[in-house]
């Protein structure tokens, strides 16, 4: 019997023992999410469920990315290429409870892109004259120039600052710079002029105001406005 009460104790104890000790459970980790940006742009990230509430946005790296609240969701602006976290945190506590992995991307460090042509990205050309005949007649004329000398071009970017482009299936070395989103290729003689538009990650629309040249090729049409957008991807290296 008093062997009995002494297991019968030493259970009570142990069971006693166990109901005041918290089980430790392993640290519940933040979530993730991901987001993808050209340089030198924004984007913004929903996160109703943060939102408002008080928490924080930390950024690992503020010479690659920024973010800051905006309505139930995060902006995130870009400023260098490169790859950072922003972390939604605790204001109190400091304790992480989102990390969104920034890739930050910049079009000066493309191997090269491609023409693309699809339902969603469509060749614009917009021609403005005095006369609205003449207009819808050059912008006709004019796309099927460019659909039939673009198909398949695009642009290979070398270090020593030649860029490679297939144009009306021909291949040519021009040179080239970047300043901000302006590609210049320089052609012997001549320099051409391209805008870059960041339209979404991995798509960019080159846009060039070729207002002047149509006024000198038609100078009696009275033309007012002559410009294209094209739309390109980036292509990777080989291997």
């Amino acid at each position: 019997m008093k062997k009995q009460l002494i297991a019968a104790f030493s259970f009570l104890v142990l069971v006693t023992a166990c109901g005041k000790t918290d089980v430790e459970l392993p640290e519940k980790k933040p979530g993730k999410e991901t987001v993808s940006l050209w340089a030198k742009t924004e984007g913004r990230l929903a996160l109703p469920a943060y939102a408002g509430k008080g928490y924080v946005l930390a950024s690992s790296d503020t010479a690659i990315a920024k973010a800051v609240w905006k309505g139930n969701g995060a902006l995130i602006t870009t400023h260098a290429p490169g790859n950072t976290t922003v972390t939604v945190q605790d204001k109190s506590t400091g304790k992480p409870l989102l990390q969104i992995g920034v890739f930050s991307r910049s079009v000066e460090t493309a191997y090269g892109w491609r023409n693309i042509e699809n339902e969603q990205w469509k060749t614009s050309v917009v021609v403005k004259a005095r006369n609205a005949t003449d207009s819808r007649a050059l912008q006709n004329q004019l796309l099927d120039s460019i659909k039939a000398g673009t198909a398949g071009s695009g642009f290979i970017f070398r270090k020593n600052e030649a860029a490679e482009y297939a144009q009306n299936r021909q291949l040519y070395k021009v040179g080239y710079t970047f300043d901000n989103w302006l590609l210049t290729l320089r052609h012997e003689g001549w320099l051409e002029q391209i805008f870059l538009n960041p339209v979404q990650y991995n798509v960019i629309g080159l846009t060039q105001d070729l207002t002047d040249q149509y006024k000198a090729r038609y100078p009696g049409k009275k033309i007012l406005k002559v410009k294209i957008t094209r739309y390109f991807t980036e292509v990777l290296p080989p291997g």
